[in-house]
This record gives structure tokens, sequence and C-alpha cells, in this order.
């Protein structure tokens, strides 16, 4: 589970984007509706994805498991924490960690 370098958001209007992952975008309904993707992997995973104040809501699931990401937003934008949650038959409890990045404008 490597670490993000870069990301990018689309938060404005519907649907949401988030880009990451060698320019991967996450692109889902603003309304949290799950949909089809194809993840890093060739995977394809449900997403799902809801601003909630000055947070991000990112769920994405399969058969394997489940990962919940909720980026946080400073009011300037300046900076951003990411915090995962891993779920999976395969972990004896859950991952978590956090993740901090600075804008780079």
């Amino acid at each position: 589970n490597p670490v993000i370098g870069e990301l990018g958001f689309s938060l404005d209007g519907d649907p949401l984007r988030a880009s990451y992952v060698d320019g991967l975008v996450v692109e889902s309904p603003a309304d949290g509706t799950t949909v089809d993707w194809v993840d890093q992997y060739g995977d394809t995973v449900n997403v799902s994805q809801r601003v909630a104040g000055d947070k991000l809501v990112q769920r994405m699931s399969d058969d394997n498991g489940s990962r919940k990401n909720v980026y946080r937003f400073t009011g300037d934008g300046a900076k951003m924490t990411m915090s995962v949650e891993i779920r999976s038959k395969m972990l004896p409890q859950p991952v978590r960690y956090q993740v901090s990045y600075r804008s780079a404008n």
C-alpha cells in the first residue's frame, strides 16, 4: 500500500473527481452513489464519494475487502490530511493510518 505522492481534486461539481496514482482519476456522482471503477491494478472495485463540510469521504470495496479514505482540507487549501481505514477478512483487524499533504501552489 504505497503512500500516494501527489493528489488532485475537483469537488465543486458533479461528478466529483480525485486524481492520483499515475494519473488515475476516481470519478463518481456527488450524491454518494456507488459506481464501478478500475483501479491501478486493473481490478474493478465499487467506489463512492461525497463531500461533507471540509472533507471528502471516499469508499472503495470489492470481494477482498474495503478501503475508506477521508480527506480533510484546511480552509485556505494549503494542507490536507488523508485518513485511511482498510478492512479485509485476510487482516486480523482493520489497518488505519494518516498522511498529511501540503499544496504545491
